[in-house]
């Protein structure tokens, strides 16, 4: 969601300008886009954090003695030693998530949106475009 906000104002250009200088979609990813997400990024780890350890504090205090929450569980194995049981509650975790992320991403690049962008250009009346880079000339050229 942090993320989506930091994009909400990304200006197209700023990916397509590598493009017309002859970088892939790697290189614009990593010198361009990537950096503009860095702050999204940084925040979401941090609400993620801040909000994992709330949910340890809570349960830590409140849970009674014949109770044990997967939080504490989860602490008291990392403290004394890693087990299998936490690796396999870990995968448990991860795995549903990435699978999810996947998924995601996969049904955007199927429709052809890239952070509903196309969304927007319908709402404004343009006809929807699929996302790919732009050819490699230069506006002012005239050309293309």
């Amino acid at each position: 969601m942090l993320l989506a906000f930091s994009l909400a104002n990304w200006d197209r250009a700023l990916e397509e300008a590598p493009a017309d200088l002859g970088a892939n979609q790697w290189q614009t990813f990593w010198a361009v886009t990537f950096p503009y997400m860095v702050p999204g990024i940084v925040a979401g780890a941090l609400l993620a954090l801040t909000l994992s350890l709330d949910d340890f504090v809570i349960a830590f205090f409140t849970s009674g003695p014949g109770s044990t929450t997967f939080a504490v569980k989860v602490y008291s194995m990392v403290r004394f030693s890693v087990t299998p049981e936490f690796n396999a509650a870990s995968s448990i975790l991860i795995t549903p998530t990435l699978a999810a992320t996947a998924l995601v991403i996969q049904s955007r690049a199927k429709r052809g949106t890239r952070h509903g962008y196309s969304r927007r250009l319908e709402s404004i009346g343009a006809p929807p475009r699929p996302w790919r880079p732009a050819a490699a000339s230069h506006p002012s050229t005239g050309s293309g």
